[in-house]
């Protein structure tokens, strides 16, 4: 029924009266062809804009989490190196402990034998002094 109402009003049009309209308003049915194009050209744009945006948010968020995986690794590798270098430093600092207590039991054992040649052997001393230091013992 809206099929024949439809292939009526169709039939019913003059084709002189249509070009005549057409003649009277192209201008005006130029400038809705042209926005009608603009409106559907941009209508597209939008979409493909936004199909663009989505697949550069989600790069960006690939990117993201690939630096905050490397970040993770160079984290864990500088604890790992500062462990290994702490490890060593204490390490070091042992030994140097170590020698450090050796040279003043060297030094006390020493000295004890200083003071001892001195009651004992004084000339030993003095001669000691004058090679060590390179000046004559006066008493």
């Amino acid at each position: 029924m809206l099929l024949q109402i439809i292939k009526n009003a169709i039939l019913s049009i003059n084709l002189d009266s249509v070009f005549s309209f057409i003649k009277s308003y192209w201008r005006e049915l130029v400038i809705i062809a042209l926005l009608v194009s603009f409106w559907v050209y941009s209508s597209t744009q939008k979409s493909y804009m936004a199909q663009v945006y989505d697949d550069l948010v989600k790069a960006q968020q690939a990117e993201l989490k690939e630096i905050e995986k490397i970040n993770k690794e160079e984290i864990a590798k500088r604890d790992e190196a500062i462990a290994k270098f702490q490890k060593q430093l204490d390490e070091e600092f042992i030994r140097h402990q170590k020698e450090l207590d050796l040279l003043k039991k060297q030094k006390s054992k020493r000295v004890g034998e200083v003071i001892k040649d001195r009651n004992q052997r004084p000339e030993k001393v003095a001669e000691a002094i004058t090679n060590i230091y390179g000046f004559d013992y006066v008493e």
